[in-house]
């Protein structure tokens, strides 16, 4: 299924190098107010992006602000603060964790009225991993337009199933330019609501395979993490995507991939 050995040679990204370790190199970060918000997947918590956020903090890019947890009735309860352009990163979490898309994308946007309300945010950064990356995309769809809330300057979604678990045979050139072949309901709802994307933002699909035979990782397979790419830049978006192999490419594993961690670091503050 997928590429040919020549095709995935040539679509596929191919991963850096030099070491796995993240770089430091302080100076050449933008220090900014922009809170970036990380919202974790399907079951997940405050684990799930916990150890990325405090692996970023160490090399000076950013710093953590807040954890927000948000309550099925929309209560949040917030835990620090920030005052500094220091990069802050929020940690969102759901305290039910197993609820539906829907649901987190109305919380997604309780989070956003809060911040606005409470803090003044005008403008976050998202990273979403998982459902977090299909959740986010769908609060896009609903309130991405929405002038009285903070607009979305960067977004990254990690193996998200976009296009839920089809495993498609389509190459992944003819994917990225043309969309998937078999689209699914969650990708068609996408489709419906292309005209809230906002053009202003800038999106990074970073998606994962386990070797160059399995064209997934364990759960999401890559077409579905790349299923949007053609319909955001049709809508004017600036878009871009990665993809990872070997190593750290398992689904749970993704958000502890020291190369992710990079891409996260020079796609946000750099």
């Amino acid at each position: 299924m997928g590429c040919s050995k020549n095709e995935y040679d040539k679509n596929t990204a191919k991963l850096p190098k030099h070491s796995t370790a993240i770089e430091h190199s302080a100076p050449l970060y933008k220090q900014k107010s922009i809170p970036t918000l990380f919202i974790h997947g399907y079951a997940g918590g405050k684990s799930s992006f916990g150890h990325m956020i405090q692996r970023i903090e160490k090399t000076g890019a950013a710093k953590q602000a807040l954890t927000l947890t948000i309550d099925d009735d929309g209560s949040i309860h917030s835990q620090g603060n920030w005052k500094e352009k220091n990069n802050p990163m929020i940690q969102v979490l759901f305290s039910n964790n197993k609820s539906h898309e829907w649901n987190q994308a109305e919380w997604i946007h309780q989070i956003l009225v809060y911040l606005e309300k409470n803090d003044q945010v005008r403008e976050v950064n998202i990273v979403g991993h998982s459902m977090g990356g299909v959740s986010t995309l769908r609060y896009l769809g609903n309130y991405g337009k929405d002038q009285n809330l903070p607009k979305i300057g960067k977004f990254i979604a990690i193996a998200a199933p976009f296009n839920e678990f089809i495993e498609s045979k389509q190459s992944l050139k003819n994917l990225l330019q043309n969309g998937p072949n078999e689209q699914s309901p969650r990708y068609l709802d996408y489709i419906s609501m292309k005209e809230n994307y906002p053009q202003t933002m800038q999106v990074d699909l970073l998606a994962d395979q386990l070797s160059r035979k399995e064209l997934t990782d364990g759960r999401v397979p890559l077409s579905s993490s790349l299923a949007v790419f053609s319909l955001l830049r049709n809508q004017g978006i600036t878009i871009k995507q990665h993809v990872y192999k070997g190593k750290q490419t398992q689904h749970s594993q993704l958000h502890e991939n020291p190369k992710i961690d990079q891409e996260i670091i020079d796609f946000l503050w750099r």
